[in-house]
């Protein structure tokens, strides 16, 4: 059987994805947002087993009428997610490199542009 030689194609592609930098804003984001939702998904899990399974219903502090647990393991940490998510968007998060939104086609947003059906449908029945 012959030997299969090392397809170099793989490889220069790849290393020119490393070397764009639109890929490396990408990956460093995506490594920031998984971060952000892993942190936020270990809390969530902990401060529920902790503050809520662990205790007995007698032993829960009300806040606003709510156990603590609740409060203090989803309602606020989501609140705070929220916060952390715009702040990341509006800071964190660059636009991509000039050159590659001038090759990108633009978008259509004239209303005559945009049919209302699609054409793959067939129309509709009149009763």
């Amino acid at each position: 059987m012959p030997e299969k030689s090392h397809d170099t194609r793989w490889d220069t592609y790849w290393r020119k994805m490393e070397e764009d930098p639109d890929f490396r804003l990408c990956k460093r984001e995506a490594r920031l947002g998984a971060l952000t939702g892993t942190a936020f998904f270990g809390y969530v899990v902990i401060v529920i087993y902790f503050l809520g399974f662990r205790r007995q219903p007698d032993e829960y502090k009300m806040i606003l009428g709510m156990p603590d647990w609740l409060v203090l393991g989803q309602f606020l940490p989501t609140a705070v997610l929220v916060v952390v998510v715009f702040v990341f968007a509006k800071r964190v998060m660059k636009p991509l490199a000039e050159e590659t939104q001038a090759e990108r086609p633009a978008m259509r947003t004239e209303a005559s542009d945009v049919s209302d059906t699609p054409a793959s449908l067939p129309p509709a029945r009149q009763t």
